[in-house]
């Protein structure tokens, strides 16, 4: 059954909220700790709007589908990319295909659901191995994970590093594409408690983003091997 985070989110701050008090008043200091190496974040997505031509696709999507992040017109899915680029330090880097895809969203679906081909990646290889955690974002599609994430994941190795799912969606469930993650790198540690948005809620995207972000750093990453979702 899909989880929802967002409703922790009031009781999360309202807790936060009761250690405030305690926080402000005078202790011992002490030396502060050292701090342990961060890891490297890579914040991979595909976005439709990185992926059909931009004018039709602007032209077929409503504007709850395309925001505007520092001046410039991404889609959902890109802009929640950005923000944990922001928030993470992490490393950017759009899955690109060499082929555009349909415009609109009907089309598109039925293109991801009857093509058995994964569609081959444009742009330089990337370097996978720098990198500790992998924050992969796509939209859902009729439960499905778009072909060119398949790509991106049958194309690079990431045994051994920690790979946080982020995602968009107007409809469907997100715990099959942990699953289906899992299943693709079996040897990765795939994070379950991944982050997903409705377009509708953009607006509140960064205040989602950061309490999600804070439980992240208090879990410990559970392994789902073979597709085997646990929890």
């Amino acid at each position: 059954m899909q989880k929802s985070w967002k409703a922790a989110c009031v009781l999360l701050i309202t807790a936060l909220a009761g250690f405030a008090f305690a926080a402000c008043q005078p202790q011992e200091t002490e030396p502060p700790a050292a701090q342990p190496e961060q890891d490297r974040a890579l914040v991979a997505y595909f976005s439709l709007w990185d992926n059909a031509g931009q004018p039709g696709y602007a032209d077929a999507q409503t504007s709850a589908s395309v925001v505007v992040h520092n001046g410039q017109s991404v889609g959902t899915t890109g802009y929640i990319a950005r923000l944990i680029g922001e928030m993470t330090d992490g490393e950017l880097y759009p899955i690109r295909t060499e082929q555009t895809y349909p415009a609109d969203r009907q089309s598109v679906e039925i293109y991801n659901r009857q093509s058995s081909a994964r569609p081959a990646l444009a742009g330089e290889p990337l370097d996978v191995e720098t990198y500790d955690v992998v924050y992969l974002g796509y939209p859902i599609w009729n439960d499905q994970i778009p072909g060119a994430v398949y790509s991106f994941l049958e194309r690079y190795d990431l045994s051994g590093k920690t790979i946080v799912p982020f995602c968009t969606y107007e409809e469907g469930t997100t715990d099959s594409t942990y699953a289906a993650i899992a299943a693709a790198e079996p040897e990765a540690e795939v994070i379950q408690s991944g982050f997903f948005i409705l377009p509708e809620e953009m607006p509140e995207a960064r205040a989602y983003l950061s309490v999600w972000l804070e439980g992240l750093y208090t879990l410990e990453a559970q392994p789902l091997g073979s597709g085997q979702v646990q929890g």
